[in-house]
């Protein structure tokens, strides 16, 4: 069985996946997703995402709630800056499709968005692209949302 934690991120990975031209995207970014990667082993890996759940915040609301704020990066890699700024695009439009991420949270909020370029023979636009997902669960059980 799967924690609420770990069912959100499968989401968020799918979701991911799911960028492709065929589904009315502008890119097929969603061909190279990859959970925790440190960074791509090289250039054939771009462009790619990589979903990261770094951080959760757990809040004790009342004697029955854990309200807890999942932090989540996807990293956006490209070999071109404007490719990178469109896939950002993208990833935007595919986290609006369901911002409950199947069911299991109850909000999704944008954080913040930060381009770095890297040269090394080859231009690395790396986009750091943060949410927050908000949901709850019955207090001391990861593995059920308080409906």
């Amino acid at each position: 069985m799967l924690t609420v934690r770990e069912s959100i991120v499968s989401n968020v990975v799918s979701r991911m996946e799911t960028i492709l031209t065929d589904n009315d995207y502008e890119t097929n970014a969603g061909s190279k997703v990859f959970v925790w990667r440190e960074y791509p082993s090289s250039s054939f890996n771009f462009p790619c995402l990589i979903i990261r759940d770094s951080d959760e915040s757990i809040e004790n609301v009342n004697d029955i709630e854990h309200l807890h704020r999942l932090f989540v990066e996807i990293g956006i890699i490209s070999t071109s800056h404007d490719e990178a700024r469109q896939i950002l695009g993208d990833v935007y439009k595919a986290c609006g499709v369901d911002f409950s991420w199947g069911g299991y949270a109850f909000m999704t909020e944008p954080v913040a968005a930060d381009l770095q370029v890297e040269h090394q023979n080859t231009i690395i636009a790396d986009i750091s692209f943060r949410i927050i997902i908000n949901y709850m669960t019955i207090q001391w059980d990861a593995y059920n949302i308080l409906t």
